[in-house]
């Protein structure tokens, strides 16, 4: 319906135009034979009989013989000449009119569906990127938090045990516990030392400013003035106001 109504919207002025050239053909035609045969055929016995009987040649009813029979050869050359500029001629540039237009308006449309299919992709493309960044970026600050409670009695030596509670309630699993400690645990005492603790610090603030800059790249962020929440070093300074332990390294 949307093609459909386009078209004739495209094409108004066209067809007006079309049409007052139709109607004084057509009319003409009608008061021709009206003129010539009305008195001999009952098609043409009035102005607008006359009217209705060209309009049924139109649609390919019409008595040819009785139109041959009042006029040998005016009836003839009549309804050929008729039949040439009204259905071959006007007919066919009605139709190419409205099939011109419909040609239009149908690359129209297609370029508009395909600008927002291109449009769509992008955004859904840069909505995944952001969401995925997104989640990197709060489990980062989530394990830098960790790193900062793990450690209960506050002896700056974070042990495999108080570690791997304070990852548990956070919804981490085994492995995924087990194998991050074991990478800084370097002596493999199963206990992380203030060294140990730092490189670790260290690693999460590094590869939280990789994501930041990946998202500048890419212009995920909104491009509001204020600057990209950095959860770390937001978590740094709620430390500091919890007197938290010493180690942590602001942002």
């Amino acid at each position: 319906m949307t093609q459909l109504s386009e078209t004739l919207t495209k094409c108004a002025k066209d067809i007006s135009g079309f049409a007052i050239m139709f109607f004084i053909v057509f009319f003409a035609f009608a008061q021709l034979g009206y003129l010539t045969f009305g008195i001999q055929i009952e098609g043409f016995r009035a102005f607008h009989y006359s009217v209705y009987t060209l309009f049924l040649v139109i649609l390919g009813t019409f008595d040819f013989p009785a139109l041959q029979q009042a006029h040998r050869m005016i009836g003839p050359i009549f309804f050929l000449t008729y039949v040439f500029f009204v259905f071959f001629v006007l007919l066919n540039m009605f139709l190419a009119i409205i099939n011109d237009t419909y040609q239009e308006v149908k690359a129209e449309l297609q370029d508009k569906k395909s600008s927002f299919e291109i449009s769509d992709f992008v955004k859904q493309g840069y909505a995944k990127m952001r969401d995925r960044l997104t989640d990197k970026r709060d489990r980062i600050a989530d394990i830098r938090k960790a790193l900062s409670l793990a450690d209960i009695n506050k002896d700056k030596r974070l042990e495999f045990e108080e570690w791997r509670q304070e990852m548990k309630s956070r919804g981490y699993a085994e492995a995924e516990i087990e194998t991050m400690f074991s990478k800084y645990d370097k002596n493999g005492d199963r206990i992380l030392d203030e060294e140990e603790q730092q490189a670790l610090s260290d690693d999460l603030l590094q590869q939280n400013d990789a994501i930041l800059r990946e998202m500048d790249e890419l212009k995920l962020t909104t491009k509001s003035t204020k600057p990209i929440k950095n959860p770390i070093i937001d978590d740094d300074e709620n430390d500091e106001n919890k007197d938290a332990p010493s180690e942590n390294v602001k942002a």
